[in-house]
């Protein structure tokens, strides 16, 4: 594994960029700063004012496995899979203020039996497959005040709990909800 800080120089940690790869570590925690992982798994991730970029490949940008991922005002643009990925029965993921567009498939995609979906102020749009897809019969999804829109597949695709409030989803390709 290799783990890069650009712009070391400047004594502004906002201005620093943060690259990895193919490291798997127990957590990783980005502040306003641009991040790009390559093959990198992480037990947990907290980014703050970040974007996440895709290098080429089929990965997936932000992939976590029985983990809790918190993204604050932060862009996952492009992605040639799914934006991000949750895989485990107890994982969490919350969105604030951010921004999930372009994907090659969902933009978030939660496969398993439990999963937690948070999203505030969030927007998820033009993802070449669902904007949500939240597979498991006892998941829940809380979406406010955030667009679901565009999507080549469903808006918000769940077998479980969903609450929307304060939400537009507008014209995808199946259905919104």
């Amino acid at each position: 594994s290799n783990l890069r800080l650009h712009q070391i120089s400047t004594l502004d940690a906002s201005q620093r960029d943060l690259v990895c790869n193919h490291a798997e570590s127990a957590g990783i925690s980005v502040v306003d700063a641009d991040s790009t992982l390559n093959d990198c798994g992480f037990a947990t991730i907290n980014v703050a004012n970040g974007e996440f970029s895709s290098s080429n490949g089929s990965h997936t940008d932000i992939f976590l496995s029985n983990s809790t991922g918190d993204l604050i005002e932060s862009s996952i643009i492009n992605s040639p899979n799914y934006g991000i990925r949750c895989d485990g029965d107890n994982s969490v993921l919350n969105l604030f203020g951010c921004t999930i567009k372009g994907s090659a498939g969902h933009g978030v995609y939660m496969p398993d039996l439990a999963s937690e979906l948070g999203a505030q102020y969030t927007i998820i749009t033009n993802n070449g497959s669902s904007g949500i897809y939240q597979d498991g019969s006892t998941s829940k999804s809380t979406i406010e005040n955030s667009l679901l829109g565009y999507n080549s597949g469903y808006g918000i695709f769940t077998r479980g709990e969903v609450d929307v409030n304060y939400s537009t989803i507008v014209h995808n390709s199946i259905y919104g909800l």
